[in-house]
């Protein structure tokens, strides 16, 4: 036999428990807070697949520009290079133009320009750096 409280207007037991309305509201609560939870974790790793996909590039840029240099102190020219190429299974396209500044004779401008697709987004990096140029001897 169940008590009940001693006040006579009140017909409900001491020992309650939950009712199934109460159960599937904290459910559907809980439920609409996991969907959010879930969303943000799917949006930071869409992050994290960009910052790796701009410092695969930067390194790919960095590379080019070193060797833009090294080709620049070998045969004292200007250099002009377009070209695709992959790395990491991304696929780059890469142009590098030098102009000499019209200020300073001896100085070249060299610009690296670094563009890829990574779904709907494009990425895009521009580097560049100043090279001496040295004056041909006569």
């Amino acid at each position: 036999m169940k008590k009940q409280r001693s006040f006579p207007f009140i017909f409900r037991p001491l020992y309650s428990s939950f009712t199934l309305i109460e159960v599937m509201i904290s459910i559907s609560i809980l439920s609409i807070g996991l969907v959010f939870i879930l969303q943000g974790f799917n949006r930071s790793l869409g992050v994290i697949k960009i910052a790796e996909n701009n410092l695969a590039a930067i390194a790919v840029a960095k590379e080019k520009m070193a060797e833009v240099i090294l080709e620049n102190k070998e045969k004292q020219s200007s250099v002009n290079l377009n070209q695709e190429l992959v790395y990491q299974n991304m696929d780059f396209s890469l142009e590098v133009d030098s102009t000499i500044l019209e200020d300073y004779d001896t100085l070249d401008k060299v610009n690296c320009e670094l563009i890829w697709k990574e779904g709907k987004r494009e990425g895009k990096i521009n580097i560049f750096t100043y090279l001496r140029n040295y004056p041909e001897e006569e």
